[in-house]
């Protein structure tokens, strides 16, 4: 209990890295899945080789291939220096490649769960394209992926736990110091 008010300073950093990764994430899902689910031709196989690397490996080797191979690819090909960067916004571009794929798989699926009749009985009874996908095909969508959505949400929160691996104290890493330095005194 005495640790609370140190804790609870670190606790807007935990919320900013989950707002923006989630918000932006959110975004480049929307575009993940429209691309996968149009099915664009080298598109989509980039984007397949991409989701299957996101889902494939630990978060916390994102984290790390964003912090230490993306500063080396932007020196080499785009002469950025990145080094005097913070270290938030590298683990907020790791959380949102994270929840981009994760999302986006999500919202394709339950896009393409819906079914294509629903779609055409839209347009046949005089609805354009866009408007049978946004007022009869995208309400259930949303609704067939809200829980998963939301328990991504969830586990954003839980996965912020690894950022202080690459430096960032956030409320965890602010309790790994203070429990630590607990264990230290006599």
């Amino acid at each position: 209990m005495q640790n609370f008010p140190v804790l609870i300073v670190k606790l807007p950093v935990t919320f900013e890295i989950v707002a923006v990764a989630f918000s932006l994430g959110f975004v480049l899902a929307l575009l993940i899945a429209t691309a996968r689910i149009k099915r664009i031709p080298v598109l989509d196989q980039i984007l397949t080789v991409f989701i299957s690397f996101e889902r494939g490996t630990p978060l916390l080797v994102q984290m790390l291939v964003v912090y230490y191979a993306l500063p080396i690819v932007l020196k080499a090909f785009f002469g950025i220096d990145s080094r005097r960067w913070e270290k938030i916004i590298f683990v907020d571009l790791a959380l949102i490649l994270n929840q981009g794929v994760f999302l986006g798989e999500i919202f394709r699926g339950a896009i393409l769960s819906i079914p294509k009749g629903q779609r055409e009985a839209a347009i046949a009874c005089g609805f354009s394209e866009f408007d049978a996908f946004v007022k009869v095909v995208l309400p259930q969508a949303v609704r067939i992926a809200l829980p998963s959505t939301a328990l991504t949400l969830i586990g954003l929160f839980q996965e912020t736990s690894l950022v202080f691996m690459i430096g960032v104290i956030d409320i965890i890493g602010r309790g790994e110091r203070a429990w630590s330095d607990d264990r230290a005194q006599p």
